[in-house]
């Protein structure tokens, strides 16, 4: 089961033809901390890591570009969760050649209760627009729902 959680949107999404976007790897934020879920939930993140991006080729006006692995690699040696950067979407945008950061992250309290995160930063690291979908269950199947889920909504928003 999914739920839409949350949709704040500060400023419209580019209406360009084509938005460059570079979509960050999704960042687990585990308060389980469960040792017998770990291999599960780490080969499930892989799985929405490389499911994600191909969900959002969908969008008609995105062009996605990959990140710039150096200015990721030094921001995950700072802190521990880029999405947290606070204003690193500008750095990022600039390295990359992108119009818009798609920052990603799960939060799994529970093996009932994980929510998957998007929030898209324009190249100046203002907010454009967070969504949340929610799922019930920790399998691999309500996770790539999930992430099929996000992409769909953040799709809407830039045709």
């Amino acid at each position: 089961m999914l739920a839409v959680l949350l949709s704040v949107t500060a400023t419209a999404l580019p209406a360009s033809a084509q938005t460059r976007a570079v979509v960050l790897a999704f960042e687990f934020i585990d308060e389980m901390h469960d040792p017998a879920t770990r291999e599960g939930d780490r080969s499930r993140l892989e799985k929405v890591n490389a499911r994600f991006p191909e969900a959002l080729r969908q969008c008609s006006t995105l062009t996605l570009l990959p990140p710039p692995k150096a200015v990721i690699e030094l921001l995950e040696s700072q802190i521990a969760y880029v999405h947290q950067c606070n204003g690193c979407a500008e750095d990022i945008a600039k390295a990359a050649g992108a119009d818009i950061v798609l920052f990603t992250w799960v939060q799994k309290v529970s093996n009932l209760i994980i929510n998957m995160n998007a929030e898209a930063q324009d190249a100046g690291g203002r907010p454009l627009d967070v969504r949340s979908v929610d799922m019930r269950g920790n399998t691999d199947a309500s996770w790539l729902r999930a992430a099929d889920a996000l992409a769909k909504r953040l799709c809407e928003r830039v045709k």
